[in-house]
């Protein structure tokens, strides 16, 4: 983290300052970066099997759990597939092979929380660290760092003026993507929006109709709701997004009392922050955001 901010200083750069302009890969792109990393796998890992990297093997599409949570999927019954598919997920990573397999059909499932863990294992047994992961493909990359949802962040981002690498960053942190999570706390959806301040914030804005808690977990809800949220803590503490983001984690009155003690310096408002949690999803929203300009940023 402190390298990001020094590096950002040292340009005149604000916290979460937009370099310039950001555009994700066609299909084609993809296509291209996935053929290098399969011969990557082939290279890296010693695969010899006909079965495409991208595909499941006979081992593993016979497994009752690929069988079972792909059925419970397919059926919407989501936390149940999520819990056969994390459990056949968890079996395999000492097996970088299965593991590659498994991230692409959890990718084309629309399970992206699993994949992105799976690219993290992939890398590690690679024997890359986090310092040198850009070492890995760049469709690895892609995944990790993928702009899920993007038809929604995008166009909300602009509504409320905000950098859309901003948005997806803070929705990496908040769910990894995965639109039916349910934190301890009762926080639900890819924005992770608890139902009093939906509730809220729906009414304020008198969108969607008939509202209910359960809406949090739409995608469409859960990022306009989340996007407008995060807008109204920017707004309060006069563009400070840094304190936008310790309110949007650990609440307003919180972040008053801290932006008060740092007396308008970012860097020591990090470190006034008396609470861990708030001060680590700062710094991991934050190295996101470097990552997710390091990847789709082409000027500035």
């Amino acid at each position: 983290y402190y390298s990001l901010r020094a590096a950002d200083v040292l340009k005149g750069r604000s916290p979460f300052q937009a370099r310039g302009v950001f555009i994700f890969p066609s299909d084609d792109e993809i296509a291209l970066a996935r053929d290098d990393a399969n011969q990557w796998m082939r290279d890296t890992f010693g695969i010899t099997s006909t079965v495409p990297p991208t595909e499941l093997d006979e081992i593993l599409r016979s497994d009752p759990r690929a069988q079972k949570g792909e059925e419970l999927w397919r059926l919407g019954r989501y936390g149940e597939a999520k819990a056969e598919l994390e459990s056949l997920r968890k079996d395999y990573l000492h097996n970088a092979e299965a593991t590659y397999r498994l991230m692409n059909w959890f990718l084309d499932l629309g399970l992206y929380q699993p994949a992105i863990y799976n690219v993290r294992e992939v890398i590690r047994l690679a024997g890359l660290d986090e310092a040198n992961s850009h070492l890995a493909p760049d469709y690895l990359r892609y995944i990790r760092f993928g702009p899920y949802f993007g038809e929604l962040f995008m166009p909300e981002a602009l509504t409320q003026g905000m950098d859309g690498l901003f948005l997806l960053s803070v929705s990496r942190q908040e769910s990894l993507f995965e639109s039916f999570a349910t934190s301890y706390a009762a926080a639900r959806g890819l924005m992770q929006i608890i139902p009093s301040t939906g509730e809220y914030v729906a009414a304020r804005e008198g969108w969607p109709p008939g509202y209910t808690a359960d809406d949090l977990y739409r995608p469409i809800v859960s990022v306009r709701l989340g996007a407008s949220y995060l807008a109204d803590q920017r707004d309060l503490f006069n563009g400070d997004l840094y304190a936008a983001l310790a309110a949007y984690n650990a609440g307003p009155g919180n972040s008053s009392i801290w932006k008060e003690l740092s007396q308008e310096d970012p860097d020591l408002f990090l470190e006034i922050i008396r609470l861990q949690q708030p001060q680590d999803y700062i710094r991991s929203i934050a190295w996101a955001f470097s990552e997710y300009q390091a990847l789709y940023i082409v000027d500035g």
